[in-house]
């Protein structure tokens, strides 16, 4: 599923605090690759935002979610790899074309296991610090 299906709505969640339906892009691929891979990365990326956005302005989703009249909408791209400075900026555009539509566009990239890992080995470490001054 993800990326590679360009036609479907990867998640969809509804926000009743929020007042808002979440549709969920899921970006499973990586960005470290040569420049022929990204920009075929890009288009993937354009194609599916612009899917979204034909599903939202159609209507389709109120059809799909009717408890959700009168909420707002928002896409975000869950990110399996961080992503580069390019993309931030692609990001940043497209959330100021999305907002004039009042439309809500952020991403967030997953936490990279090596990084989970750093920050509980500095936890452990912090811990053992800790032991150490109690003694």
């Amino acid at each position: 599923m993800a990326l590679s299906n360009l036609s479907i709505v990867d998640a969809t969640s509804i926000s009743d605090e929020q007042k808002r339906v979440i549709l969920t892009i899921v970006d499973d691929i990586s960005w470290d690759t040569d420049p022929e891979e990204k920009k075929k990365h890009i288009k993937m990326i354009e194609t599916k935002i612009n899917n979204y956005f034909k599903y939202i302005t159609s209507g389709q989703v109120l059809n799909n979610y009717p408890e959700s009249v009168g909420y707002g909408v928002a896409i975000v791209i869950q990110c399996k790899y961080p992503i580069t400075r390019k993309v931030q900026e692609i990001y940043g555009k497209i959330a100021e074309q999305f907002k004039q539509r009042d439309i809500l566009f952020g991403y967030f990239v997953e936490p990279q296991l090596d990084e989970m890992k750093k920050t509980e080995d500095a936890e452990n470490v912090e811990k053992k610090e800790e032991g150490d001054d109690k003694k």
